[in-house]
């Protein structure tokens, strides 16, 4: 069976509302992403939110890292996992 694949992804957002940029988990194929906020996948006590930078540049660059150094995605994997959840989203909102 295969897995669908994952990666970390941070989008355009207001860095006020957390203290910074939060990074997002997106899966291959699924439409949405689950922000880092510490109620994703589920509330947990104590949990805060994850913070990767207090400018976009700065949180992508961790991101980068972050997806190659501990699952082994590449940018371009990367971008091609978001762009395939985007895609799955388009297509709910268009049936």
């Amino acid at each position: 069976m295969n897995t669908p694949r994952w990666c970390y992804y941070v989008c355009e957002q207001d860095p006020d509302e957390h203290g910074g940029y939060v990074p997002s988990m997106v899966e291959e194929g699924v439409a949405g992403h689950g922000l880092m906020t510490g109620l994703y996948p589920c509330p947990a006590k104590g949990s805060a939110p994850w913070i990767w930078g207090q400018t976009l540049d700065e949180a992508r660059e961790v991101c980068d890292r972050f997806n190659q150094d501990r699952l082994g995605i590449s940018p371009d994997e990367a971008s091609d996992i978001v762009l395939s959840s985007m895609a799955a989203q388009n297509r709910e909102a268009a049936a």
